[in-house]
């Protein structure tokens, strides 16, 4: 019985697995800093003498780290 290994040019699928594995920690990892990032600035700004043009709130926040994160 053969591998997937002759049949493929890449070596090792599970060497492949694993790259992508860990690529998808790592943004997952990125991702939660974004949002307990943008958390801390929505509580924190939320506190300020900010005008009525400024916006503030958790969705806001919440909806900025997501289109930053899939930039």
């Amino acid at each position: 019985m053969t591998n997937a290994r002759n049949w493929s040019g890449f070596g090792s699928w599970h060497g492949i697995h694993k790259a992508f594995e860990t690529a998808q920690a790592i943004m997952t990892m990125i991702f939660g800093w974004l949002i307990i990032a943008d958390t801390i600035r929505a509580l924190t700004k939320k506190n300020s003498h900010a005008g009525p043009n400024v916006r503030t709130g958790m969705r806001n926040s919440l909806h900025d780290s997501v289109m930053i994160f899939m930039i």
